[in-house]
């Protein structure tokens, strides 16, 4: 079960509320205050997905302190689109939207987002690529292969009508032969005559 503690912590000039969620098994130790209203929208959207999202935001410690709570908004906007994202993905997307979400999920990995399922699905989506790709060029081996045995057999077609010519053209030079042979006959006949 859920429930909301507002915690206040003095400043020098100023009090601040300090919002904590807090789950039986999950505490925010996050290094800023949150301040701005729209936290209650943002973690309705990106705390309890399935699986449960419980970012740390440790890395933001290095970061600005007024910052920080812009950060960790960005970050949990940027979860949020990008699961959003990963719904419409197909393996004929260009493969440099699949390899910017597997970079922003190595982002928010740092922050505490459990991105194992997102990276499953972006890497499932690379070999279907991969695949789609070998297809592809398995394909067009193929249309090649099929345009050369045309050409071949359209070489062996016009060969055939080339030897068919040369076929009745020995057969006319036969028939020459045996009419000048016949004839040589009848002349040398008469010259021994």
């Amino acid at each position: 079960m859920r429930r909301l503690s507002v915690l206040k912590r003095s400043d020098k000039s100023r009090n601040q509320t300090n919002v904590v969620t807090t789950d039986s098994d999950y505490q925010q130790d996050w290094p800023f205050i949150k301040l701005c209203p729209i936290w209650t929208t943002i973690e309705s959207l990106v705390l309890h997905p399935t699986p449960p999202q419980k970012p740390h935001f440790s890395p933001l410690k290095k970061t600005n302190e007024l910052c920080r709570e812009g950060l960790a908004i960005a970050h949990m906007v940027t979860y949020w689109n990008l699961v959003q994202r990963l719904s419409d993905l197909k393996p004929n997307d260009p493969i440099d939207i699949i390899n910017n979400g597997l970079e922003v999920a190595v982002d928010l990995e740092t922050h505490g987002f459990d991105v194992e399922a997102i990276r499953g699905r972006l890497n499932e989506l690379l070999y279907s690529k991969s695949k789609a790709g070998q297809r592809k060029d398995t394909i067009k081996e193929l249309e090649k292969r099929n345009y050369e045995k045309l050409v071949i057999e359209k070489e062996m077609d016009r060969l055939k009508v080339e030897m068919q010519k040369l076929q009745e053209k020995r057969k006319a030079k036969e028939e020459e032969i045996m009419r000048l042979q016949s004839n040589s006959h009848i002349v040398s006949t008469e010259i021994n005559d």
